[in-house]
């Protein structure tokens, strides 16, 4: 569930990789709007169920990125030919 998954972001947080901490921020905006929709209703606007909708993507983010590439490069995509293998040089 949410919790879980907040958790395991918080917990994967101290590495510093960019999805891991969207995702956390993720977390806390969802939070924050659960905890204001305990008074109003937050979520009845477009805007902010939008942005709860974006959080939501933001906190599956780390999952979808873990697995994709290959050891060694850098932007996520497996390149071939003489590019990749002057930058493995």
């Amino acid at each position: 569930g949410w919790g879980t998954r907040a958790l395991a972001l918080a917990r994967n947080s101290q590495r510093g990789r960019i999805e891991t901490q969207l995702g956390l921020a993720g977390a806390i905006i969802q939070f924050i709007l659960g905890v204001w929709s305990l008074v109003d209703y937050p979520l009845s606007t477009p805007a902010l169920a939008s942005l709860a909708a974006l959080c939501a993507i933001w906190m599956a983010l780390p999952s979808a990125m873990r697995g994709r590439g290959r050891r060694g490069d850098t932007d996520g995509f497996a390149s071939k030919g003489p590019a990749r293998d002057l930058a493995l040089r």
